[in-house]
């Protein structure tokens, strides 16, 4: 099907992206965006500047509202993160990833209010809402109840690629190294891995741990500051890589340390999966709709549950398993391949059209 007629708008564009930035790039990749590759360059040019955050945020709620003037007649709008007119066009939707910060309010009281105030009356104005989840679709419905447009489900699509190089688990096992992926607020939780990782390397200090996505003016306040933190020259943090940085690390990793206590999806699993590197997730609906049966599952609220974990995986006798639960997860992780979300939004396209323009394709 021909796909000319949506619209692709990616507020958080940027030459850097994370999370939601990450996967509003990805519908660009899928979807034609005509008028879009305009005003995405835009949103480049405003979230890879140096003006503050809130600033950055008006500028993207305002460009949002002239899109639909700019778009001609029989063209869909698809609004990939959270923004979107305030008033009903008849001709988009826009993409919800999560709900996280009304959960974790403190941790950005501006997009908190932006979430509790504003996100139900663009919910509202759209055709229908796309959740990247299931568990993000169920959160929707039960925080907004007056939405009373559709809301389906396409998932994310992970964007490294399967069948790089991959290490042997003997192998991972002797670089003893621990990857961290994604952790710039408080709901990631990565004050459970510094604590397990401080007893780890007591016990033997050949283990390192990469932390990638995360800025040391943010982290370590428990220590005082990175440099006092007593294992600072085991760890190596990285604010952001490319893709292919990021596949040699997930392809040599011994394991990928994910202990998230809200998600919307959750990418850097799958992403492990595709390198042959094993997830550690937390214990909850939205990682078991992610990452499938391949996945390590503990309470993450608690580090010495990390330490168990870790401590069981580094026996020789875990091989076996450790390839079985990597096959298992990248059997999985196909629902989330770039032909498997290419098909969802195909279709979907097929609805808007036949629904939007009373056509048929």
């Amino acid at each position: 099907m021909n796909l000319k007629f949506v619209v692709v708008i990616n507020p958080l564009a940027s030459r850097s992206p994370t999370g939601m930035g990450v996967a509003g790039n990805a519908v660009q990749d899928i979807l034609d965006n005509g008028i879009g590759v305009a005003w995405n360059r835009v949103f480049f040019l405003i979230n890879d500047s140096a003006i503050p955050a809130v600033l950055k945020t008006l500028l993207r709620i305002f460009i949002c509202q002239i899109v639909p003037f700019t778009c001609r007649s029989g063209e869909f709008v698809v609004y990939t993160t959270h923004h979107g007119p305030f008033w009903r066009t008849g001709r988009h939707l826009l993409i919800v990833h999560d709900l996280i910060c009304l959960s974790y309010p403190d941790q950005h009281k501006f997009q908190t209010l932006y979430f509790r105030k504003l996100l139900p009356v663009l919910a509202s104005c759209s055709n229908m809402v796309v959740a990247i989840s299931q568990c993000v679709k169920s959160e929707i419905t039960n925080r907004y109840p007056s939405v009373d447009v559709p809301v389906c489900v396409v998932p994310s699509m992970y964007r490294l690629k399967v069948g790089l190089r991959c290490d042997s688990f003997e192998s991972r096992l002797e670089d003893k190294r621990l990857l961290v992926v994604g952790g710039r607020y408080s709901h990631k939780n990565i004050d459970t891995v510094l604590e397990s990782f401080l007893r780890l390397v007591s016990k033997d200090s050949g283990w390192n741990l990469v932390l990638v996505g995360f800025d040391r003016r943010i982290w370590w306040q428990d220590y005082g500051g990175f440099d006092l933190y007593p294992c600072k020259d085991n760890v190596i943090i990285f604010d952001y890589l490319s893709d292919e940085e990021l596949e040699e690390l997930y392809a040599s990793s011994f394991l990928l340390l994910y202990p998230s206590l809200a998600e919307g999806m959750g990418l850097p699993p799958l992403e492990a999966y595709s390198a042959g590197c094993l997830p550690v997730v937390h214990d909850m609906p939205i990682m078991h709709e992610t990452c499938g049966e391949g996945a390590l599952r503990c309470d993450c609220t608690q580090s010495i549950n990390l330490d168990e974990v870790i401590s069981i995986v580094a026996s020789t006798g875990f091989c076996t398993e450790y390839s079985d639960r990597v096959r298992l997860g990248r059997e999985h992780a196909k629902r989330f391949s770039y032909k498997s979300v290419t098909d969802n939004w195909q279709a979907l396209a097929r609805r808007i059209y036949c629904a939007t323009f009373r056509s048929s394709v």
